[in-house]
């Protein structure tokens, strides 16, 4: 009986969450970087009351130029500089692009409907 409630649970979540996708490139090395992630992105956090699903990516690791470059070029896009910031449906690159829009950006996307929402009435016949 447990597992239908849990069920119910997850997609009532998935229906009401929007989904928010990071990806944030860069290299360790960068001290732009380094303060966009210690301050930035927890004053973001701070001001949109959630924290948010920021997945690092290291510039320096095995393939994670060739994945960077793979995501921009699919967007109509090439490799100009590091940090890029993937988010959805928004690229930002270079430190200047990130620190500038990268707030709005997070509450333009908080604030959309879920791509992937569920109807009540479509829940009745999931179950």
């Amino acid at each position: 009986m447990k597992r239908p409630l849990l069920l119910i649970a997850c997609l009532l979540a998935a229906a009401v969450l929007p989904a928010l996708s990071l990806r944030y490139y860069f290299s360790p090395e960068c001290g732009s970087c380094r303060d966009f992630l210690g301050r930035e992105v927890p004053r973001v956090e701070k001001a949109v009351g959630q924290k948010l699903p920021l997945v690092l990516r290291d510039v320096r690791a095995t393939g994670v130029i060739e994945e960077l470059e793979a995501i921009l070029a699919h967007r109509g896009l090439t490799l100009t500089a590091v940090p890029v910031l993937v988010m959805d449906d928004v690229v930002l690159v270079g430190t200047k692009q990130v620190s500038a829009r990268f707030e709005a950006e997070v509450r333009r996307l908080l604030a959309a409907p879920a791509a992937d929402s569920i109807d009540v009435e479509d829940l009745a016949q999931v179950l």
